[in-house]
């Protein structure tokens, strides 16, 4: 609780010092973290609550924050899970959680058939607000990872963030 509550000071901190730019739209992602060794400090933990105790303290100030994870850390099916949405949900004083699922792609750019059925199992308990492709590519024989939004939710994106968005990633596009 006490760590908790640090980092939900110093989360508040930052977002009040960029407060005054005015295309701080987007909602705040807490991050689920898949422990991935006995070196990791949440290495075989169940983190649901800490999670949700952390979104309750950043709630009030930052409004309704989204869970960001992969189906093997979010799913019931994941026997890699380490956060119970169901559990979370209740935990959090704003009721149900939005979920920003990150999907990782298969060589040829297909889902997993295990990642299809994390995200069966995720939907069935909670909202996918949006769902994030990550490609895996080399460059160079330089391992990167390259997130990337399917366009259908980058516009739905854009829409909940309201016009004044929509113009900046307009001119961003005709940037690019």
């Amino acid at each position: 609780n006490n760590e908790a509550k640090a980092e939900a000071n110093a989360i508040n901190k930052a977002l009040d010092s960029v407060k005054s730019r005015k295309y701080n739209l987007l909602p705040l992602a807490i991050d689920v973290e898949l422990a991935s060794g006995s070196s990791d400090r949440q290495w075989g933990k169940d983190v649901t609550e800490a999670k949700a105790y952390l979104a309750n303290l950043i709630e009030p100030t930052q409004g309704k924050t989204i869970l960001y994870g992969g189906g093997r850390s979010i799913s019931s099916s994941s026997p890699e899970c380490v956060l119970d949405i169901n559990r979370y949900n209740k935990l959090l004083e704003s009721g149900e959680s939005d979920v920003w699922l990150a999907t990782p792609r298969t060589d040829d750019g297909g889902i997993s058939n295990d990642t299809q059925k994390y995200i069966s199992t995720i939907s069935k308990v909670a909202d996918i607000t949006i769902s994030q492709t990550v490609l895996d590519a080399r460059i160079n024989n330089t391992g990167i990872d390259i997130n990337t939004i399917e366009d259908a939710e980058y516009v739905n994106m854009i829409k909940k963030g309201g016009e004044e968005i929509e113009e900046i990633a307009s001119i961003d596009k005709e940037e690019r």
